[in-house]
C-alpha cells in the first residue's frame, strides 16, 4: 500500500454569511458529472440500452421466480413530497373526457399520471403503475378515430445527466384502464433500439400512428403491431407535429449541424425538405390549428451550435414551409436549448405564441415582440405545453416543466397582460432526489433531501405518511445531514457546495463560507464530534468545518489524493476520512480507488491507498463494525461494482460476479444493516437490491423493491433510533422502510389462518394448541430448528413449510 505524509494546510477562511446560491441550475454541469459516473469505460459512453435490457431480465425473473427477494420483510412506504413535482415532457387532456379537465401527465422519471380537474386547485394526481418496465414517460398522444385508443412513448433523449433510456411504446385500447407494452417496440424487435428513446408521437384520422425516435420517423398502419420507416434519418427526431388537415411535419436535430424540417402531405408514404437552414442543432415546430393547407403557419425554432440564451433564430412561415421569414428573437434558453424548448400555437389565434425555455414566454402578434415571465415564474426549464379549451375559449393553459405540472387561467388570453401562474403537483410524486438525512429521533417523520432542480426540501409528515414537501434553500439541492446527537441542527446544500447550517425547527439557515469545484459535492458529517467534511478542489483539497454545533470555522487541507474524489466518508475514528476516487473526464485515470486519511488536518496526517478496485467511479463507502469493515460501491457500467474487505484493505472481495445476480447496472450506494452486518443494502437504478450474506462467497442478491417502485434509487440513509431507512429515487421521491428485528424463541399456539410467515433468530415451537387451519399458507423459518409437538395439527387443504433459515 502507498503511503503519503502531508504537509500542506491551506487558507483558513472564516465564518461568513452569504447569500443563498442562485436557484438557476445547470442541466451542462449534471450531465458531465452523471456521464462520468456511469460510462461503461470499455465503450467511453453510457450504454444506456443495457439498462433496458436488465429490466427486461428482472421482469422475466420475478415472473419466473428466478430472481428471489433476499431481506425478507421490507415493505416501503411513500412519504412524499405530495406536493412537488418534477421533469415532465408528456401532456395530454384525456379526449373521452367532455370537460376537458382531465389530464394526463408522464414524468421523465416517474411514470404516467391523471388528475381528473386540472382546473381545481385542491385536484390531486392518480398514478397508472409504478411497475411498468419502464416509468421514463417522454410523450403521449390519443387515435382521434377511436379516442379508447392512446399510445405513451418512454426515454428520454435530450442528453441530461439523469436521462433514462426508454424501453418501447405502451398501449390502451379502453381510455387508460389498462396499458400494454407494444411487443413491436420493445425486446428483440427489428425496430426496438429506435424506440428507446421517442420524443412525440402523433396519430391522424385514420389511425395511421408516427414516432419521432432518435433515429428516424416510423409509421405503424395496424395500432403498433408492426412498423416501418417512414421518414429515415441518422439524426434525431426532435419535433413531430400533426396539422388539422392531416399533414405532418418533422423536425431533426439534436448535434451540431443537424437541423431539418420536413413535410409530408401523403400520410407519411413521401416527404419535402422545407428546413430554413440545415446548420443548428435541436429544432422545434409548432403549427397554427386554425389554419391548414397551402396557408398553414409553422412556427420554428432551433437551438445554436454554441450554447447562447437566445435560439439561433425564430421563424415563421405563412405558406407550410415553402418560405420563411424570421421573426424577433428573445433570450429564452439559457445556454440550454438542447434540453429545454417548447412552441405552442393558440388553437383560435395564430398570432399568439408560447415559447418555452429556462423562462417562458408568449407574443401576441405573431412574433414581432416578445414577452417573457422572470426567471422561475412559472418554474424554469419549460418541456409541454397546452391550451385548454371552454366553450370557445382556450385563455387556460397547462404547462409541464422541471417543477412539474402548471396551470394558469389566462395566458392563453391576449388581452391579459398581467397571467398568473399555480401549480398543480398534489400528489404528483415525480421528484428526483440525489440524496437524504433523517432525525435521530423514534418515531419522527422528518426528512430533509436535495433534489434535481427543485431546490431541498424537507417533509414533516407522521411517520409512514405521505407529505407535503417545503423548500428550504434554493437551486439543485444535493446532499443534506441532520446531526445524530442533536436533531435540531441540519447541514443543507446546493450545487458546487454551497452548503449551510439549518435549524430544523424554524429553518432559518446561514452558509459555512465553503464552495467546490463539483457540481454535485460529496461531503459527510461527523455528527459525534461536530465535525463537517466536504470536497473543495475535486479532492486535492477537502473542507474541514469544526465546531458546526457551535461558531462552524471552516479550513481547507491537501489530502495527497489525484483530482477526481467521487465519495467522503467519515470513520469510526475520530478525524479519520475514506475517500473514493471516479473520474473527472474520460479516459479514467485516478478512478476506482479508495484511500485512508488518518488524523486528516490534525498533526500526523497521513494518507494510505487502501484499495484499486479496477477502473469506475466510487459512489459509496459503508463502515462496518470496524474500520476494518468496509462495503465500497462503483456505479459505472460493464464493471464490477461491489467489493467487501474485513481487513481494512488489505484483500478485496468483488461481490458482483456473474453468479452472484447483480444486474449491470449503476450501483448508486451500499449500507451494512447494523442489526446483522452480513446483511447489505444497495441503491440501484434498478430500485433496492439486497443481500442476507455479503460474507458469503456467493452474496446471492435479490431485489428488494415491495411497496417502492421501478424507479432510480441514489441514496440509502439508516437512522438507529428505530431501524428505519430512507432511500432517495430519482423520480418517484423518498420512501422509507424498517429493518425487522428478529425475534427469538418463538412459541406459536392457536389457530393460523391466511397467509403468514413467522421468524425466529433462535427457534419456533408450534405446539399442541397450534392449529394450521383449512385454506391457510403458512411458514415457520427459525435460524435453529422448528419444533412441532405431538398434536400440532395442520388441516386438510392448507399449506404449511418449516424452513432452516430465520430472518435471513
Amino acid at each position: 500500500m502507498k503511503r503519503l505524509l502531508l504537509m500542506g494546510i491551506c487558507m483558513v477562511i472564516p465564518q461568513i454569511l452569504l447569500a443563498q446560491v442562485e436557484d438557476e441550475d445547470s442541466p451542462e454541469e449534471r450531465m458531465r458529472h452523471e456521464t462520468n459516473m456511469t460510462l461503461d469505460p470499455a465503450l467511453g459512453r453510457v450504454p444506456f440500452e443495457r439498462l433496458v435490457q436488465e429490466r427486461e431480465k428482472l421482469r422475466k425473473g420475478l415472473q419466473d421466480k428466478t430472481i428471489k427477494t433476499a431481506i425478507s420483510g421490507l415493505n416501503w412506504y411513500e412519504r412524499g413530497p405530495n406536493n412537488i413535482g418534477g421533469r415532465t415532457r408528456a401532456l395530454m387532456f384525456d379526449p373521452n373526457d367532455a370537460t376537458k379537465k382531465r389530464v394526463f401527465a408522464g414524468g421523465v422519471g416517474g411514470g404516467l399520471w391523471y388528475n381528473n380537474d386540472i382546473t381545481s386547485a385542491v385536484s390531486s394526481w392518480t398514478k397508472i403503475d409504478d411497475f411498468w418496465a419502464n416509468i421514463a414517460v417522454s410523450c403521449i398522444a390519443f387515435d382521434p378515430s377511436n379516442t379508447q385508443i392512446m399510445y405513451v412513448g418512454t426515454g428520454e433523449g435530450w442528453n441530461s445527466s439523469d436521462v433514462i433510456q426508454g424501453a418501447g411504446l405502451y398501449k390502451t385500447t379502453n381510455g387508460g384502464t389498462t396499458w400494454a407494452l407494444l411487443a413491436s417496440t420493445t425486446g428483440v424487435a427489428t425496430y426496438a433500439n429506435n424506440f428507446k428513446n421517442t420524443q412525440k408521437i402523433v396519430v391522424n384520422s385514420f389511425g395511421e400512428v408516427f414516432a419521432g425516435t432518435q433515429t428516424g420517423v416510423l409509421k405503424s398502419t395496424d395500432g403498433g403491431a408492426t412498423w416501418s420507416v417512414s421518414q429515415a434519418g441518422t439524426s434525431f427526431v426532435s419535433d413531430l407535429e400533426i396539422g388539422t388537415d392531416g399533414v405532418i411535419y418533422a423536425a431533426f436535430g439534436r448535434g451540431t449541424f443537424s437541423s431539418k424540417i420536413y413535410k409530408s402531405t401523403d400520410r407519411g408514404v413521401s416527404w419535402t425538405d422545407i428546413s430554413p437552414d440545415n446548420n443548428r442543432k435541436r429544432v422545434e415546430i409548432a403549427l397554427a390549428p386554425s389554419t391548414s393547407g397551402a396557408s398553414q403557419i409553422i412556427y420554428a425554432m432551433a437551438d445554436a451550435n454554441t450554447s447562447a440564451n437566445s435560439p439561433a433564430w425564430i421563424k415563421k412561415s405563412t405558406d407550410a414551409g415553402a418560405t420563411w421569414t424570421d421573426v424577433t428573437n428573445t433570450s429564452i434558453l439559457g445556454t440550454q436549448g438542447w434540453y429545454d424548448m417548447i412552441l405552442a400555437v393558440h388553437p383560435t389565434n395564430p398570432n399568439l405564441v408560447i415559447a418555452g425555455g429556462n423562462v417562458i414566454g408568449r407574443t401576441i402578434d405573431g412574433g414581432t415582440t416578445w414577452t417573457l415571465q422572470s426567471y422561475g415564474t412559472p418554474h424554469p426549464d419549460q418541456h409541454a405545453v397546452m391550451f385548454r379549451q371552454n366553450g370557445n375559449s382556450y385563455n387556460e393553459v397547462v404547462i409541464g416543466n422541471d417543477g412539474g405540472v402548471i396551470y394558469s387561467p389566462d395566458y392563453g388570453d391576449a388581452a391579459d397582460a398581467f397571467p398568473s401562474f399555480s401549480t398543480r403537483n398534489t400528489g404528483y410524486n415525480v421528484t428526483q432526489f440525489y440524496g437524504i438525512s433523517m432525525k435521530n429521533v423514534a418515531g419522527d417523520g422528518y426528512v430533509v433531501g436535495g433534489t434535481q432542480d427543485n431546490n431541498t426540501l424537507r417533509i414533516n409528515s407522521a411517520e409512514n405518511v405521505i407529505g407535503d414537501g417545503t423548500n428550504v434553500n434554493g437551486g439543485d439541492g444535493i446532499t443534506s445531514f441532520v446531526d445524530q446527537d442533536d436533531p435540531t441542527i441540519a447541514l443543507i446544500s446546493a450545487q458546487f457546495g454551497g452548503y449551510r447550517k439549518m435549524n430544523t425547527t424554524t429553518s432559518t439557515s446561514t452558509s459555512l463560507g465553503i464552495s467546490s469545484a463539483q457540481f454535485i459535492t460529496t461531503a459527510d458529517y461527523d455528527s459525534q464530534n461536530n465535525i463537517f467534511y466536504s470536497d473543495n478542489t475535486n479532492g486535492t483539497s477537502i473542507w474541514k468545518v469544526r465546531s458546526v454545533n457551535t461558531t462552524p470555522v471552516a479550513t481547507s487541507y491537501t489530502t495527497g489524493i489525484p483530482a477526481g474524489t467521487s465519495f467522503i466518508r467519515v470513520g469510526l475514528t475520530q478525524h479519520t476520512l475514506f475517500v473514493g476516487t471516479g473520474a473527472i473526464t474520460w479516459p479514467f485515470g485516478s478512478g476506482g480507488k479508495v484511500y485512508k486519511i488518518v488524523n486528516f488536518g490534525e498533526a500526523g496526517q497521513t494518507t494510505t491507498l487502501i484499495g484499486t478496485l479496477g477502473t469506475g467511479s466510487v459512489s459509496s463507502i459503508a463502515v462496518g463494525a470496524t474500520e476494518n469493515e468496509l462495503l465500497v460501491t462503483l456505479s459505472n457500467y460493464g464493471i464490477k461494482s461491489v467489493y467487501y474487505t474485513n481487513d481494512g484493505g488489505a484483500n478485496w472481495v468483488s461481490k458482483d460476479e456473474a453468479a452472484h445476480g447483480l444486474p449491470d447496472v449503476p450501483i448508486r450506494y451500499g449500507i451494512f444493516n447494523p442489526l446483522d452486518r452480513k446483511q447489505v443494502l444497495l441503491a440501484t437504478e434498478l430500485g433496492v437490491w439486497s443481500s442476507t450474506d455479503i460474507t458469503a462467497s456467493n452474496p446471492g442478491w435479490g431485489v428488494t423493491n415491495t411497496g417502492l417502485a421501478n424507479v432510480s434509487c441514489h441514496q440509502l440513509y439508516y437512522r438507529s433510533a428505530d431501524n428505519t431507512v430512507a432511500v432517495a429515487t430519482h423520480g418517484r421521491g423518498i420512501f422509507t422502510t424498517k429493518l425487522p428485528v428478529c425475534p427469538t424463541n418463538v412459541v406459536k399456539t392457536g389457530n393460523m389462518s391466511g397467509t403468514e410467515t413467522v421468524l425466529s433468530g433462535t427457534y419456533i415451537n408450534g405446539n399442541t394448541a397450534n392449529v394450521i387451519q383449512t385454506g391457510a399458507n403458512t411458514t415457520y423459518s427459525a435460524k435453529n430448528y422448528v419444533l412441532l409437538e405431538p398434536k400440532f395439527e395442520t388441516q386438510s387443504g392448507a399449506i404449511f413449510k418449516a424452513l432452516i433459515g430465520g430472518c435471513n
